[in-house]
């Protein structure tokens, strides 16, 4: 529970609605060295604000942050899927991540696989981008 209210509250922090008629897909992911563990987090609004879905999950550690990120955003996407929508904006605070999923280039980087995943199961969607957002 503590991991859910945590990955929430980054989750909502300066949060701005996405134009009609898309929804906005925020994700992020949280490392717990401590416990050998990550979480990934998504949640679903609307343009008015008003939460679609939310989901958050336990994973094993990953060997970097930007592949529990990565892994975050595959998850919104598939969520966004499970829940019909079709005009998606996905956000995310990692900088690295959202260059390389905007990217027109095949990523060679180690976690390039997980975007190639990620653009092609997105591309099943009527119209999508990936929006960068930077938390404090």
């Amino acid at each position: 529970m503590a991991l859910y209210i945590y990955l929430l509250l980054l989750l909502f922090a300066d949060w701005s609605p996405p134009q009609t008629p898309f929804y906005k897909a925020n994700f992020n992911g949280a490392l717990f060295h401590e416990i050998n563990k990550a979480g990934i987090g998504v949640v679903i609004r609307d343009s008015a604000g008003l939460v679609i879905g939310a989901l958050s999950k336990n994973i094993s550690l990953p060997p970097s942050a930007i592949e529990v990120e990565a892994l975050a955003c595959q998850r919104a996407i598939i969520f966004a899927r499970e829940l019909g929508l079709r005009e998606v904006v996905f956000e995310g605070d990692f900088e690295t991540l959202i260059k390389s999923l905007n990217s027109e280039s095949i990523s060679f980087s180690r976690f390039g696989h997980m975007v190639d995943d990620s653009c092609a199961t997105a591309s099943s969607l009527r119209s999508y981008f990936f929006s960068h957002v930077r938390r404090d």
